[in-house]
């Protein structure tokens, strides 16, 4: 028995699966989007936002949370583009087209460095305010999660990179 072919999944499987998790992460972050857009056009009076956010500012705030209150629901609407961009690369993923797995190991790459960035400004949130006593456990529950996420995404970006999977994405296959 081939030991390399039994630890080794088909590549072509393997796409196959990865395509169609892409294309469900995608659909799903495109109706959750809209549904956040539906809610803050629709839903959410300007006058109560402006409130929500005022008692917001009674708190020392970073400046990044202060750009992102003030830019919500442009911000929505580039994550809206941004998921049916990665929709369309997903379906062109499925079709074996080589611009979209280096489309999916760019994105993921920033999913890590986004999962990255995320322990840091929780760790420096604890830094900022080492007298909480709750966080120790969000600490490390988002701790771990970040770097469980960020090894997974690592595997699929090395998989992706890898001779097998890139055979599956050239022209005359």
């Amino acid at each position: 028995m081939n030991l390399s072919a039994a630890t080794s999944p088909n590549p072509a499987s393997f796409v196959r699966i990865l395509g169609i998790v892409f294309i469900c992460l995608s659909g799903f972050a495109i109706v959750f989007l809209l549904a956040n857009i539906f809610v803050f056009n629709t839903a959410v009076t300007p006058q109560a936002l402006q409130a929500f956010f005022l008692g917001w500012q009674q708190m020392v705030m970073p400046e990044v949370v202060v750009f992102l209150q003030r830019h919500l629901l442009k911000i929505l609407y580039v994550l809206l583009a941004y998921s049916v961009f990665l929709l369309v690369a997903a379906l062109a993923f499925l079709r074996r087209k080589n611009w979209a797995r280096m489309v999916w190991i760019a994105t993921l790459t920033l999913s890590i460095l986004g999962k990255l960035g995320q322990l840091l400004m929780i760790f420096s949130a604890q830094l900022l305010d080492p007298a909480s006593n709750g966080s120790q456990a969000l600490l490390i529950t988002a701790s771990v999660f970040a770097l469980l996420t960020c090894l997974l995404f690592g595997w699929l970006i090395l998989r992706l990179l890898s001779e097998q999977i890139q055979a599956e994405f050239l022209p005359n296959r």
